[in-house]
């Protein structure tokens, strides 16, 4: 079982790492091209941190994280109703 739960988590990584390049390749707009850039590749993941480097309100970099966190929510529940479909 300790196997099949390795086995479990490298799938569910490998589904997700997926809609993270889907994401990425329907990026066309500069601005979501370099917050996806600072969330991703640079480790910009909170708030915070994405307001400092931004230096823009928290409030607003909580809505890009938060906007980038539901296209990627969306892109997951479309494969797998392709998947199980």
């Amino acid at each position: 079982t300790d196997l099949n739960d390795k086995i479990a988590i490298e799938q569910q990584y490998h589904k997700w790492k997926s809609c993270v390049d889907i994401y990425r390749d329907s990026l066309n707009d500069n601005v979501k091209i370099r917050v996806a850039k600072a969330y991703f590749d640079d480790g910009y993941t909170t708030s915070r941190s994405m307001a400092k480097y931004f230096n823009i309100p928290n409030t607003s970099a909580h809505n890009l994280i938060a906007e980038i966190k539901r296209e990627l929510k969306t892109i997951y529940h479309e494969n797998q109703r392709r998947i199980q479909g």
